[in-house]
């Protein structure tokens, strides 16, 4: 039997590297409130924006991977 796994918010949670990501980037300030959705959002409707997102995931799902996270259950799953 073969199982396919998606990890993209499926099982793993890249909030933390998103965050970390723009205020590191000056993206955002530390202490925004926002949530994922609403930065990319956010990112999208300036000039440029969508870009930025990308660069901003680029980081995210390469050398910030490590800030990725598990959901609760999935380490546990058989």
């Amino acid at each position: 039997m073969k199982i396919g796994l998606d990890l993209d918010n499926t099982l793993v949670s890249y909030d933390r590297g998103v965050f970390q990501v723009a205020k590191e980037s000056n993206l955002i300030e530390s202490s925004w409130p926002g949530t994922k959705k609403e930065l990319r959002d956010r990112l999208r409707v300036q000039p440029g924006g969508e870009l930025e997102w990308q660069k901003l995931q680029g980081l995210v799902y390469g050398s910030y991977m490590s800030e990725s996270e598990l959901f609760p259950g999935v380490a546990n799953f058989s």
